[in-house]
């Protein structure tokens, strides 16, 4: 059902200067594809992308499978989709997929950026191509080790505006670190962004946890702050009613309206992981899934039917 379509392979080897979040085993993809001779730059494409990027406070919100499952649902409609794991404390988004990388990924492309040698023609080759029956998505896998939170991640920050400028995607899907841990990165790429999102679990830690996170965006003087998904919505924490408690309290506290609600749906969410799989190929009539999928169509692509708005809105 998945099976993934190998680009250009490295065949050079040389090391020298590494950055710290290097693993020697991608060392000679980056410089094998420093390498490679350019025939000339390309142009930058000449309809820029729409970058829709996901953010969180720190915890496992499901950040990775949303941006993951939008990306599969906007490639389902036909747009040619490229998603980015800018997630450099913890690159989940291959492993999420059951997939190895077979390219340096993020690193080579920010060692050929720091270089000074980076161009459009440049970003393929770092690029993985998944094929789900059919339904084709790029993926550019994230660091080799999670970043070291010691280390500055403000150079990494026109890495990730160099990469979002070249794509030649109808839609960048952006997976980014937690605010806390990178907000340079978070920043750069937030502040690049059509559409952002903060994702937040539906329940008191949560909630708690997205208020923070609110408060936080507030300081990085973004053009626009993100709009709120809530995830994992059931009544079972919350008591009767959920979504209307989480609605109430959001606009109450932070004058904040959640634009989608999704549904908890377990059994769907383990078989997805499991195989690898977006929600739609694990099971199409999940309710998870078809809330993401209203999602996509009245938030993102703005196809704003009376019933999209009302399965998006209320899960």
């Amino acid at each position: 059902m998945l099976r993934l379509f190998e680009g250009r392979e490295p065949d050079t080897v040389k090391l020298d200067n590494l950055a710290p979040w290097v693993h020697a085993d991608e060392a000679s993809q980056i410089e094998a594809a420093a390498a490679i001779p350019l025939s000339s730059p390309l142009e930058k494409p000449e309809k820029p992308a729409r970058v829709v990027a996901f953010c969180s406070a720190i915890g496992s919100v499901g950040k990775t499978t949303m941006a993951i499952n939008v990306a599969f649902e906007l490639a389902t409609a036909g747009h040619k989709v490229a998603v980015l794991d800018f997630d450099i404390c913890a690159p989940s988004l291959l492993t999420s997929l059951n997939q190895e990388a077979i390219t340096a990924g993020l690193s080579g492309a920010h060692r050929l950026v720091g270089q000074g040698r980076f161009f459009a023609s440049d970003l393929n080759r770092f690029m993985m191509v998944l094929n789900f029956d059919g339904v084709r998505v790029s993926v550019l896998p994230g660091l080799g080790v999670p970043f070291e939170l010691g280390a500055s991640a403000g150079d990494l920050a026109p890495t990730v505006r160099r990469i979002i400028e070249t794509s030649d995607a109808d839609y960048v899907v952006l997976d980014l670190p937690n605010i806390s841990s990178a907000p340079e990165v978070a920043a750069a790429a937030l502040s690049m962004a059509d559409l952002s999102f903060s994702i937040c679990t539906a329940d008191p830690i949560g909630v708690q946890r997205q208020l923070w996170l609110q408060n936080q965006l507030k300081h990085l003087g973004l053009p626009n702050e993100p709009q709120l998904i809530v995830n994992r919505v059931r009544d079972s924490v919350l008591g009767a009613n959920a979504k209307r408690q989480l609605a109430d309290t959001f606009e109450r506290i932070s004058k904040t309206e959640v634009v989608a609600f999704v549904p908890d749906d377990p059994p769907v969410f383990d078989i997805a992981l499991r195989e690898g799989l977006p929600l739609r190929l694990a099971k199409k009539a999940s309710p998870a899934r078809h809330a993401i999928s209203m999602f996509v169509r009245q938030g993102i692509l703005g196809q704003r039917s009376q019933l999209d708005w009302r399965v998006a809105r209320n899960g």
